[in-house]
């Protein structure tokens, strides 16, 4: 330690500047203290004075641990962390050359860490030698195993390349870059995560130096041209509350309860609880051992409309008929639009009923209106859709679908057996979701509620040409279409009916028509 200070005097033909200094050599902690300084002359006595600390700066300074060395200026009370340099002694004491991975030369090893600490690089060791020499190309050991993909939008993948030296001479390890087919620079190493946003193409590129650090030895892996799936653009874009009714009769309820529906009658199957400007009745028969629905009407106004099987509208006793693709104003504020699938009612508020033609039926209304009757009550819980026409809970679910039975004189209402799935429907009805065309809409829709209730019809399906899974299929599709989905070409790979013979199907099972839409 070293402890200096300094004094003056000035006065009337005397000046003077006197400056003590103590070295305090090998400083222990017992040295730290106070300490004065004192001077004197014939005028009189000066004193300063200082306090000394004694610490070791580099102790906290955490050098050793970063692989540098400490400098400490013990004046200033600092420490500073640098790169370890290279002294005279450790040239002479290392009689080698080194050739770095970087295929530059060095003249000791520590000259490679030294530099490596100063530009923060990473070259390591490769051989031995009073000059790097020329090495052969590397080759590829692991390239992407898909060489084109189709994704999402906004999906995530991960390709993997790896390369290591080869050839008569190899090179150092080499290392791995990826690219677009723009040249664009994605990253380094072997896994690349890659946020797939458009169209693209992506290569690997692998390399070493190659006698000096300003050459490379470089080989191209192979190109994955990816491409995004195509987004499918709704054509019945709606976003209200769906209600469904299915098959041997499952509904789903505009809050997502699902239930089966046994009962053999007409009932209320939703109406505006609110205001009371419309109701939909539905009629359920019997099908063989099953129950299914055979029409549905809509009172609307001073409208009556009733939807029968072979998209039949009857208005008021009179054939309403329906022209393809063409959306015509059936009663006032009331129109339908068929597309050769579904004929679709469209009233109110944009509320619409979508029937198929034959058994199934989806009833939209807008999000929180009030709303009761078999599909519930449309609040966004389901823990209540069982709510009774007198406006009382009920816990058993035929209680609740009685309550809301349109009793006629001399009409009877019943419930048949519930039928149990088989494990053969089981499998069948799994199966038939498991299709390109049908998993775009998995994350949207939950195709367990549609498996369980095609399980039950395929027990006890009696129409030969209509296979239940493909009936809960197409219950499927539509809910999908409305999540915002077009659902093109799902049929193709399916043993459902293509459309044509579909629509002769559901036309026969109708009343006879003079011009029938398809």
């Amino acid at each position: 330690a070293v402890v200096s200070t300094q004094s003056g005097h000035y006065g009337r033909g005397m000046h003077g500047v006197v400056q003590l200094v103590y070295t305090m050599p090998d400083a222990q902690d017992f040295d730290e203290g106070w300490y004065r300084c004192v001077t004197k002359n014939s005028q009189g006595v000066v004193f300063q004075d200082t306090y000394v600390s004694v610490a070791d700066l580099c102790v906290s300074a955490g050098c050793e641990a970063q692989g540098l060395m400490c400098e400490a200026n013990y004046e200033l009370g600092m420490a500073e962390c640098v790169c370890p340099y290279c002294s005279d002694q450790d040239y002479e004491d290392d009689p080698y050359f080194y050739c770095g991975s970087n295929c530059a030369t060095y003249e000791s090893l520590c000259s490679v860490a030294e530099e490596n600490c100063l530009l923060g690089t990473n070259v390591t060791v490769f051989s031995h030698s009073d000059f790097c020499d020329w090495f052969s190309l590397p080759e590829f050991v692991v390239i992407p195993s898909e060489l084109e993909m189709t994704v999402k939008e906004g999906a995530t993948i991960e390709l993997t390349c790896q390369a290591s030296p080869a050839g008569e001479t190899p090179g150092p390890p080499p290392t791995i870059g990826w690219y677009d087919d723009w040249g664009t620079w994605l990253g380094d190493g072997e896994v690349l995560s890659y946020l797939v946003e458009y169209d693209v193409s992506i290569r690997c590129v692998a390399e070493h130096c190659n006698g000096s650090f300003l050459q490379t030895a470089t080989i191209e892996g192979a190109v994955v041209a990816i491409h995004l799936e195509e987004v499918q653009e709704n054509t019945k874009e709606h976003t209200g509350a769906s209600c469904q009714i299915m098959g041997d009769s499952y509904i789903s309820t505009y809050d997502d309860l699902w239930y089966k529906q046994d009962g053999v009658c007409s009932y209320v199957v939703s109406m505006d609880c609110q205001l009371a400007q419309w109701f939909i009745y539905g009629r359920f028969t019997q099908c063989g051992t099953a129950t299914c629905l055979e029409t549905v009407t809509l009172y609307y106004g001073r409208t009556m409309l009733e939807l029968q099987r072979g998209w039949l509208i009857n208005r008021n006793g009179e054939k309403v008929p329906v022209i393809l693709n063409e959306v015509i104003e059936v009663a006032t504020d009331i129109f339908a639009e068929f597309d050769g699938e579904f004929l679709t009612l469209i009233f109110g508020d944009n509320n619409q009923i979508r029937w198929n033609g034959f058994d199934g039926a989806q009833i939209i209304v807008e999000p929180g209106l009030r709303t009761c009757g078999l599909c519930g009550d449309n609040n966004g819980q389901s823990s209540d859709d069982f709510l009774s026409r007198r406006r009382g809970g009920v816990n058993e679910r035929d209680d609740f679908i009685s309550s809301w039975a349109l009793r006629y004189r001399n009409y009877a209402c019943y419930f048949n057996d519930h039928a149990a799935g088989s494990e053969d429907g089981q499998a069948v009805c799994a199966d038939v979701f498991d299709n390109e065309h049908i998993s775009p809409c998995h994350g949207l829709v939950d195709t367990s509620p549609y498996v369980t209730a095609c399980t039950t019809s395929y027990a006890t399906n009696s129409y030969a040409d209509l296979r239940a899974e493909c009936n809960a299929l197409q219950n499927y599709v539509l809910l999908c279409q409305t999540e915002g989905l077009a659902m093109t070409g799902w049929r193709e790979d399916t043993n459902c009916m293509e459309l044509e013979d579909l629509q002769q199907f559901t036309i026969n099972q109708g009343c006879p028509q003079e011009n029938p839409p398809v």
